[in-house]
């Protein structure tokens, strides 16, 4: 590419003609005047020195320094400008520092005078994807094979999420530049979306074994361990490229991350005091932050999460979808509906298409019971993805919430019959409770079956169930399912009571009475428990026992007009035996 292209960048800073001549600091011809050369001399290649000018381009632009970067990638190509990263690094930088503009004109005005190929690459690397894949591909056809044109093909149809195409181009680009960095990661990238994870691995890990230093390779390959849910291995790998790059911020954010998933959150956030110590305003870095104490839960954690989320949406290049979506969230839990739905509304502008995003709006109206504007976002939801389960059940939800049961009922059953949701245990249960509502019990009973063999150990499900058999009276079935959900809980109080319910039933009056003791150690004003056991206590004459249970009865709110009449009755018993 011709020299006059990167001395025409200038205007990035005032000494970015000055520091071409020496890039270090105490370079003593920083300062001097520029003198002019009476005639061109050939520019004489220093690999060498490039390599270490663009290896200082790769430390600034990973803390963010875009002018710094630009500098130094700048320099590096006027030490040897055949470095095709290296063009496309500076061109990346130039960018980021709003001389974006400036850089196309130079390309144009070069181009006039030579049709350098590079050049041109370079010059439709700055369009926008879609523009320029057609101009790529008649590139190709008059330069056939070529590898360079190939990776700018590749890296257009990879933007335009056609990954069949991009993985064809890039191959063919891989198979005459397996050492050309970008068309390595492009590669990986795409077939890490066509969830390849295998093919990504196999070539990232190649790259790691003939070079046990190359830390973006080993970065990546972290990244196919975090998806694959191998977190300690990311950690480990984060941790060795910090090893080499101790200020990347790209490798404390993946080290957060696989921190997080294994459950050690001050390490996460260690690991993202350390990346926002380095670049303060760096975007993911503060949507890290605040994914972090979002995830916390606790309302404390919540309002830090909101004030960087909103922090984040000042900076620029933050995703401003992740942004507010994550603020939305927050809101949500906080109970600040109101600002959660406007949230999630600008999520949903700036991804309109995005049925996720759609039905947490709705979610967000549900909760404030406005019934009708939610069925509008979940149904909007549905038009924008009809295989999505989420808002079908949620519609289900609405109809739950206004009590009509036929109507939730067959919500249900639309998750249901979608592909691969027959085993979805939300709408197994909710259509089961519906249909426990109508008292059509045995329909609720296979439901709940189902969703036991989706979820064997589950304890909550085996007391539903053993609570829908008690309703259809088959005691000695309940009870073997109360059982069957204790093994698992001995501390749910639920399986206790309603053992203790299925027993007395069975005419097992003693065996009731110790379930219901149990249920009682678990919550001592359970008006339910306490009334069953006076009565139990009662029947078998043990009028102190009947008596201190349905005075805790009364004491805990029971409003059964019988029961202050049975008190006086044992009290009065209990006096006439003295």
């Amino acid at each position: 590419m011709r020299r006059s292209l990167w001395l025409s960048t200038a205007v990035l800073c005032a000494s970015l003609a000055a520091t071409r001549r020496g890039f270090a600091e105490d370079d003593p011809g920083m300062d001097a005047a520029p003198t002019a050369p009476a005639a061109p001399a050939a520019p004489v290649a220093d690999a060498a020195a490039a390599r270490t000018l663009f290896e200082r381009g790769e430390v600034f632009r990973e803390e963010g320094k875009w002018a710094e970067a630009a500098k130094a990638y700048g320099a590096s190509l006027d030490a040897d400008d055949s470095g095709y990263l290296t063009h496309v690094r500076y061109q990346e930088a130039v960018i980021e520092v709003g001389q974006g503009s400036t850089l196309v004109a130079d390309y144009e005005a070069n181009l006039k005078e030579s049709a350098d190929a590079a050049m041109r690459l370079h010059r439709l690397r700055v369009d926008a994807p879609a523009l320029r894949v057609d101009a790529l591909a008649a590139l190709l056809k008059a330069s056939p094979g070529d590898p360079w044109v190939l990776l700018e093909l590749g890296r257009a149809q990879l933007s335009t999420r056609d990954l069949s195409g991009a993985k064809r181009s890039l191959e063919a680009a891989y198979a005459q530049k397996p050492d050309a960095a970008d068309v390595l990661w492009l590669l990986t990238e795409t077939l890490r979306r066509q969830n390849d994870l295998a093919g990504a691995r196999t070539r990232l890990e190649a790259v790691v074994k003939q070079q046990p230093d190359a830390y973006e390779a080993i970065l990546r390959v972290a990244r196919l361990d975090l998806l694959e849910g191998k977190h300690e291995a990311a950690m480990k790998r984060a941790e060795a490229v910090l090893g080499m790059r101790p200020t990347y911020l790209a490798a404390f954010l993946l080290r957060s991350e696989a921190a997080s998933r294994l459950g050690k959150l001050e390490d996460a956030r260690a690991s993202v005091d350390a990346a926002l110590k380095i670049q303060p305003d760096d975007p993911d870095a503060l949507l890290a932050s605040a994914d972090l104490f979002a995830k916390g839960a606790g309302d404390e954690g919540l309002k830090k999460a909101v004030d960087l989320y909103k922090k984040a949406l000042t900076v620029k290049g933050v995703s401003q979808l992740r942004a507010y979506y994550g603020l939305a969230w927050a809101q949500e839990r906080l109970n600040l509906l109101p600002d959660a739905a406007t949230s999630y509304r600008e999520a949903s502008l700036l991804a309109p298409t995005d049925a996720g995003v759609v039905n947490s709006i709705g979610v967000v109206l549900l909760r404030q019971k406005r019934f009708q504007d939610a069925i509008v976002q979940f149904k909007k939801a549905i038009d924008l993805d009809p295989t999505a389960p989420e808002a079908y059940a949620n519609l289900g939800a609405v109809s739950d919430e206004q009590a009509d049961w036929n109507e939730a009922i067959k919500w249900y059953q639309k998750v249901l019959a979608l592909k691969g949701q027959d085993r979805n245990v939300r709408a197994l249960l909710n259509c089961a409770f519906d249909y426990e509502a109508l008292t059509t019990y045995k329909k609720a009973e296979d439901l709940l079956r189902k969703a036991k063999a989706v979820r064997p150990d589950d304890p909550e499900i085996l007391t539903f169930l053993g609570d829908n058999l008690s309703f259809q009276k088959k005691w000695k079935e309940a009870a073997k399912i109360y059982q069957e959900a204790l093994k698992l809980d001995e501390k749910n109080r639920f399986a206790w009571r309603g053992l203790g319910i299925a027993l007395a039933q069975d005419s097992k009056e003693d065996d009731a009475i110790e379930a219901l003791e149990k249920a009682k150690a678990l919550k001592g004003d359970d008006t339910t428990t306490l009334v069953l056991l006076g009565s139990l206590y009662l029947g078998k004459e043990d009028l102190e026992k009947a008596l201190a249970a349905f005075e805790a009865y009364v004491k805990a709110g029971g409003n059964n007009p019988d029961i202050p009449v049975l008190i006086d009755n044992i009290k009065k018993e209990l006096e006439g035996k003295k």
